[in-house]
């Protein structure tokens, strides 16, 4: 029952309309099926993510790689062309996280 409870959780994730927005608050970790997803941020670049804590499971903000946005039908970090923004309040003209720059190898 749980896995089918899951499955159409992800199934309506993925075939919600890409204009709908919605408020990005942390998930409620306290719902089981909550703890198999990830959910967006106000801030593309970051993500939510229950995770065990001390005293139960709660949200944790979780950082995409850089050039990245998370997106939450795709349940990944996707680069630009292939996002939507999801959140209300979101920027538009969100920009990625830069990539650090290479270590210098010079001694």
């Amino acid at each position: 029952m749980k896995g089918f409870l899951i499955l159409c959780i992800i199934v309506s994730i993925v075939l919600a309309p890409a204009s709908a927005q919605i408020q990005c608050a942390p998930p409620n970790c306290a719902i089981a099926a909550n703890r198999a997803l990830l959910f967006p941020h106000d801030d593309p670049t970051l993500f939510w993510q229950c995770s065990p804590g001390v005293q139960g499971w709660i949200p944790v903000e979780r950082p995409c790689q850089c050039l990245t946005f998370f997106y939450t039908n795709l349940q990944r970090c996707e680069f630009p062309f292939n996002w939507t923004r999801q959140c209300i309040g979101t920027d538009p003209n969100a920009v990625p996280r830069p990539c650090p720059p290479p270590p210098d190898n010079e001694h």
